[in-house]
């Protein structure tokens, strides 16, 4: 290739050793410039550090990396192990004024099965089936049946409930999510089970007899003691269905007193808990999340509080297993309760 310059830009013998003299100053001022970086810089140092953040960055890595393995893992465990395995909870109430023939009487409460798909269906056979094991005296059952309000939904959930049985009867509540409340009490009754909407029911032992009263829905409905304080004031003990806890808060002093045990869910103990430590989402006050709570000190009442069987949004728990609570009624010189 033959390169043409113009007559003006041939370089001549003085432009050439000018430009020599730059490069060369350059040269100088590139060397001065790294003997000052060489005295002032600990390149060691900088070599560590630059290792130390190579190292940091594989261990972020190794983190996100890990924890969304540890992720994958608690959701599969929430979404199809905890959310199907029911654990069987038992309690013992223990009071003085339990009228003797009544001592040993085993409860099934059942609640919040939120049916609404095969998998739930599949859930309700199995709760059905675990909860004839247990032998019960009386069975209730405390709302929120299902999670969509198609008759379908409706007949498909009390078909499997219709083979619940008990000496003592089965009784049922209506729970926020039961908006269909004439169909679905209709398929109550239909099915065997004797609805109590604000009423009360005694139930009979040879000459003794305690009171079961039933309230309706705190959200959805108007919960109401009236109807059946009555009955309370004359009852030698007395039992409480509600879906919601909640209502304890209304009782007055002396339905305090006469009250001897409120059975409840709505809560599903959290749903989705932090290893059971802290429910981030709650429906229900602190104290009524799950279990067995003294809520007043200066009265006798006690509420168990179940997680219920069913699933409300994401069909997930964790650390908040599905449960089917079993009371056993003990007559006892005095008046006290235990949980195991």
């Amino acid at each position: 290739m033959v390169r043409v310059f113009s007559q003006q830009n041939i370089p001549t013998p003085e432009s050439i050793e000018k430009s020599k003299e730059k490069q060369k100053f350059r040269l100088l001022k590139f060397l001065k410039f790294f003997r000052f970086l060489k005295q002032h810089w600990n390149f060691q140092q900088l070599k560590k550090r630059w290792y130390k953040i190579k190292t940091s960055r594989r261990a972020f890595i190794s983190t996100v990396a890990g924890g969304s393995f540890l992720g994958g893992i608690a959701f599969h465990y929430a979404l199809f192990v905890e959310s199907r395995w029911i654990q069987i909870k038992k309690y013992t109430i223990s009071a003085t004024n339990l009228p003797p023939c009544f001592d040993g009487t085993k409860i099934v409460f059942i609640t919040d099965s939120h049916h609404g798909s095969r998998r739930s269906y599949n859930l309700l056979e199995k709760t059905v089936r675990l909860a004839q094991q247990q032998s019960p005296d009386l069975i209730v059952l405390g709302g929120d049946y299902c999670n969509n309000h198609e008759e379908e939904t409706i007949q498909q959930c009390f078909t499997a409930f219709q083979h619940l049985s008990a000496p003592l009867g089965v009784y049922g509540v209506l729970g926020n999510h039961d908006y269909k409340r004439t169909q679905t009490l209709n398929a109550m009754r239909d099915a065997g089970i004797r609805p109590l909407v604000n009423e009360a029911f005694w139930l009979i032992r040879n000459d003794s007899r305690i009171l079961l009263g039933g309230l309706d829905d705190d959200w959805a409905g108007t919960p109401s003691f009236a109807p059946i304080q009555q009955h309370i004031l004359v009852s030698p003990f007395t039992i409480i269905l509600t879906h919601n806890p909640d209502v304890t808060e209304n009782l007055t002093e002396e339905g305090k007193k006469r009250i001897d045990l409120i059975l409840a869910g709505h809560s599903h103990g959290g749903q989705v808990t932090l290893f059971g430590l802290y429910a981030p989402v709650s429906v229900v006050k602190k104290k009524y999340l799950t279990g067995l709570v003294k809520p007043f000190d200066n009265a006798k009442i006690r509420v168990i509080i179940s997680n219920g069987i069913g699933t409300s949004g994401p069909p997930l728990r964790f650390f908040a297993p599905p449960q089917i609570v079993v009371v056993t009624l003990k007559k006892n010189l005095m008046s006290e309760y235990t949980a195991f």
